[in-house]
């Protein structure tokens, strides 16, 4: 690709024309722009995903808790991974419900 020679090939390289490829980058960035739907996914999926981390720690150290006042060997073991698991399943739940939310939000946008 050649430096642009006058200013007005300088201006029409800030614009984002680019005479070297035969087509502007303006005129495509125009017809595709970037979506703000891909960021914010990820967005939320970390924050998915993180809440996710919240609850299954916080889901051992409730388990750890309960199963340091119990007596038998088997009934910790089965508290330490049972606290978890029901933590985890509420998460997921709540999840679910934001997920189908979401979609239902976006099918009624999509309607009107």
């Amino acid at each position: 690709m050649s430096l642009p020679k006058s200013s007005a090939d300088m201006a029409a390289h800030v614009d984002g024309e680019c005479p070297a490829r035969g087509g502007t980058a303006a005129a495509s960035a125009r017809a595709a722009p970037p979506s703000s739907s891909r960021r914010r996914r990820r967005y939320c999926n970390g924050v998915y995903l993180g809440f996710l981390v919240f609850i299954v720690l916080f889901g051992f150290i409730m388990g750890a808790l309960v199963a340091e006042s119990m007596g038998n060997r088997r009934g910790k073991v089965v508290v330490m991974v049972l606290c978890p698991l029901t933590f985890v399943f509420f998460g997921a739940c709540m999840f679910h419900m934001e997920w189908t939310t979401a979609v239902i939000n976006h099918e009624l946008e999509m309607m009107v």
